[in-house]
């Protein structure tokens, strides 16, 4: 937001327009710088976030903490509200555009109001870039990898603008004449504002974009899940029944609502996960392989057989546990569900072990699972 603000104020019709309502000619100025310091330490935050966290954390790093940004962003906008006074008018150019970096050339007062500006813009952005590059390398997922390579593009071609405004700034105070014309000055810096308004945009949009579709993907899963675990939870403890039923949702709720949808997701897994370990003393030893066999038998294979005999052990183990028959003396030492720590595997796995839970084909893999040996 305050990138687009910062960008918003750029546009010499707006400026005028601004001005003109306001009277104060510094209105403008003041307006962007204080929305580019806001946005670079907020993008800072986000970027350090993102990227992983190293032990022990390095001095530099610790300014991208709440506490040391907060900071900065209260002296940053104090000066720049503070020190506006002492820059130089713009420079009007066919009677509308106005020039406001380049009056600052050679003019103390001026360089002095830009300096907070300059100088925390400028730390944000070069932090941002080196965080979010090693966010790059840190995620697997090609989105975000290819969100976080955009947005470190961006950040360095702010960290570029910044530290070529600041190096003509300074070289005005040596009272020389510009080494470059101002068309030059003007030419660079608004391309390298452009690249990095842009890149930031496209960037942020990809992380967006990826969000969005991994609300859709989680609700899709929560969905998915939801017959396995119905049927499942029924053999967990009456507590533990209690705490599903009370904090349970329907399936409306499921399909329209997106309020904790992670966490309703995760919860789901945990569910399930508990009533197939509670079902693990009902499988017998030789139960997977001879589940596997038929599954294959069938024409699965890979990843389909092994969720098929999965949902077929389970759906075993469910029935002879409300039927009250014993539980096996030696049970099956596979575990009765595949999965990893990582919450959307998990959540990938057991939609296919469900969409097989509920095919009327486990029908036929039970009755033909006693013709066949153990592969």
């Amino acid at each position: 937001m305050f990138l687009a603000i910062g960008a918003t104020l750029r546009l010499a019709f707006i400026e005028t327009w601004v001005i003109d309502v306001t009277g104060v000619d510094e209105v403008v100025s003041v307006s962007k710088h204080v929305a580019i310091i806001l946005a670079g330490l907020l993008m800072l935050r986000w970027c350090d976030a993102s990227a992983p966290d190293p032990e022990p954390t390095p001095l530099w790093r610790k300014l991208a903490h709440d506490r040391p940004r907060n900071i900065l962003a209260v002296v940053g906008v104090t000066l720049a509200v503070v020190t506006a006074p002492l820059a130089s008018p713009a420079i009007i150019e066919d009677e509308t555009h106005r020039v406001f970096l380049e009056a600052q050339y050679g003019h103390v007062g001026g360089t002095f109001s830009l300096a907070a500006y300059i100088v925390i813009s400028g730390v944000s952005m070069y932090m941002s870039g080196y965080l979010s590059s090693l966010a790059a390398r840190r995620f697997d997922k090609r989105v975000l990898k290819a969100c976080m390579t955009i947005f470190t593009i961006g950040c360095w071609s702010g960290a570029f603008y910044f530290t070529f405004v600041g190096a003509y700034l300074l070289y005005g105070l040596t009272g020389a004449a510009a080494p470059i014309s101002l068309a030059l000055v003007q030419s660079v810096g608004n391309l390298s504002q452009l690249l990095c308004i842009v890149f930031l945009a496209v960037g942020s949009s990809v992380r967006g974009f990826d969000s969005i579709m991994n609300l859709r993907k989680y609700r899709r899963w929560l969905i998915q899940l939801r017959p396995l675990w119905q049927d499942l939870v029924s053999v967990l403890p009456a507590n533990q029944i209690v705490r599903v039923l009370d904090d349970g949702t329907s399936l409306a709720y499921d399909r329209r609502s997106l309020r904790r949808l992670y966490d309703r997701l995760d919860q789901r897994i945990l569910d399930i996960v508990d009533s197939a370990l509670s079902l693990s003393d009902w499988i017998e030893p030789q139960l997977p392989e001879r589940a596997r066999a038929a599954a294959e038998a069938q024409g699965l294979s890979g990843d389909d057989a092994r969720a098929a005999a999965e949902a077929l052990c389970l759906r075993i183990a469910r029935r002879r546990n409300a039927d009250r028959k014993d539980a096996w003396d030696e049970p099956s030492t596979v575990p009765p569900l595949r999965l990893t720590d990582e919450m959307e595997a998990s959540a990938q796995w057991l939609s296919r072990v469900a969409y097989y839970y509920q095919l009327p084909l486990l029908d036929t893999l039970e009755d033909g699972i006693d013709d066949l040996e153990p592969a």
